[in-house]
């Protein structure tokens, strides 16, 4: 149920504070799309917002589908954890706001992102705290973009495309990997954090050029778009050229 709404504003969409009966209160991006538009639901990254990972895509995604974009458990302005949680319980959130928005009906669409292979095997590599068991709701594991997609389509999905983001991101998570995650002190590492909310308020177009250029070598996230496909349809199907568009923006 909704409880209350905040106006666009500053580039980013309508955000609804959702109560999820049994859960908690949550916080979605709601971007309304075209009438009868599909709905795609986004995911952000672990230690990421919806805001973070996706203010880059509303408006476009939004001239195609309905989009919402959660704050998982522990994160943003997502349900508050009275102690530890788990990335299943972050799952369990979502599949109650799917569940109510009745995401993923035939012919829907979604975007998932996963930390790219690379760069998050240089976090792994650099400090034990960044992730589980050490690190309390952190990674579990690291997905490679073929073993992801095959999952994808195990499940009956039609996987559309995907794209890396966030190049500008890996250099500040090796920084604190390698001071130490839980640090929260150290000045270089402040310093470039500074620079990123900087980047995410103004979004220069120097950056934004930069950022784009380095994204397919070193993005920290992997983005990827499946459709379920309408039962009338063949699960071989190619994407269409507004796919393509839409991946490639």
């Amino acid at each position: 149920m909704i409880v209350h709404t905040h106006a666009a504003r500053d580039g980013f969409p309508v955000g609804h504070e959702v109560e999820l009966t049994g859960r908690g209160r949550t916080f979605v991006r709601e971007v309304a799309g075209p009438p009868g538009a599909p709905t795609v639901i986004l995911l952000h990254g672990w230690t990421a917002t919806a805001d973070l990972n996706w203010f880059t895509c509303f408006a476009p995604l939004g001239e195609h589908f309905r989009v919402l974009a959660p704050d998982h458990r522990g994160h943003g302005r997502g349900i508050r954890p009275n102690g530890g949680f788990r990335l299943t319980d972050c799952a369990d959130d979502v599949a109650a706001i799917a569940e109510l928005a009745r995401v993923l009906r035939p012919g829907g669409t979604f975007a998932c992102t996963v930390p790219s292979w690379w760069p998050e095997k240089v976090n792994w590599m650099l400090s034990d705290e960044y992730h589980a068991p050490k690190s309390v709701g952190g990674h579990v594991r690291i997905y490679s973009e073929t073993e992801l997609t095959a999952k994808l389509r195990a499940a009956g999905l039609d996987v559309r495309g995907s794209h890396h983001a966030h190049a500008l991101h890996s250099p500040y998570w090796w920084l604190k990997c390698a001071v130490g995650p839980r640090r929260d002190d150290h000045k270089l590492v402040n310093a470039y954090k500074r620079f990123l909310e900087w980047d995410i308020v103004k979004q220069p177009r120097s950056v934004k050029i930069a950022e784009r250029a380095l994204s397919p070598l070193m993005g920290k996230s992997l983005i990827v778009y499946a459709t379920k496909l309408p039962v009338d349809r063949a699960s071989g199907s190619r994407p269409t050229a507004t796919d393509r568009e839409l991946v490639d923006a």
